[in-house]
């Protein structure tokens, strides 16, 4: 089986064009039958995962968004074992 891992500093519920590609990009290969997980900033009122589309989001919380690499490393590492 195939796996991907995104990481992402803005994914949806966010708006935007970047967002609104990768939110196509990422169903479209989760309905081909690719393993996607998708690592991403946590915004407020968002939840720290969730499967969606068959995708698995995880959302880190970064103080900051240019923060968001820093405070992403860790689970970045883990989640990139699995792929």
């Amino acid at each position: 089986m195939i796996k991907v891992l995104f990481v992402l500093d803005f994914f949806p519920p966010h708006v935007g064009g970047a967002e609104t590609l990768f939110d196509n990009i990422t169903k479209n290969l989760a309905n081909l039958g690719i393993d996607v997980s998708i690592l991403t900033q946590r915004l407020p009122g968002t939840k720290a995962f969730e499967i969606s589309h068959n995708r698995r989001i995880y959302r880190v919380y970064s103080p900051v968004r240019h923060a968001f690499a820093v405070s992403a490393a860790r689970k970045c590492v883990e989640l990139a074992k699995n792929v």
